[in-house]
């Protein structure tokens, strides 16, 4: 692949991604293939084995639910509902609505988008892959502190 990919496509894929969607980068078109077995999908299975598809990272490499730990463990001094918000099951809806009651929806939105970012580049890093950052994101999560 000779092309630099938009790391916004990844991005993209990556948000696409839960139980039963899977996310492929096209290398001849780039652009990302969405696959789902309940789908009418654009592209068969077998064909998704070819090495024009580059897999991106499944649910859990995403992993959204330590998004929100690391948001709420670093902002837990100014607001402490949020570690208590993603206890136990719903943990997700908890926590969104703790972040809208906080008033902080842009601060979380902004820190999710710089960790799609991260995992996106961890992504093309790994694939040795170049990319062009086109996010507009600044790249200041604090997602490991």
């Amino acid at each position: 692949m000779n092309t630099k990919i938009n790391l916004s496509v990844i991005i993209n894929g990556l948000e696409a991604v839960d139980d039963e969607t899977s996310a492929f980068y096209d290398t001849e078109t780039g652009e990302t293939i969405l696959y789902n077995d309940d789908w009418d999908n654009d592209v068969d299975a077998d064909e998704l084995e070819d090495e024009r598809y580059m897999p991106l990272l499944d649910r859990f490499e995403i992993n959204e639910y330590h998004m929100m730990e690391a948001y709420a463990y670093n902002h837990s001094d100014e607001h402490p509902e949020l570690m208590q918000a993603i206890q136990g099951r719903k943990a997700f809806r908890r926590f969104k609505d703790a972040v809208a009651d906080a008033g902080i929806e842009a601060d979380w939105y902004e820190f999710r988008d710089n960790c799609y970012r991260s995992r996106a580049i961890e992504w093309c890093d790994y694939h040795k892959v170049e990319f062009e950052d086109d996010t507009g994101l600044d790249g200041d999560e604090d997602e490991e502190e």
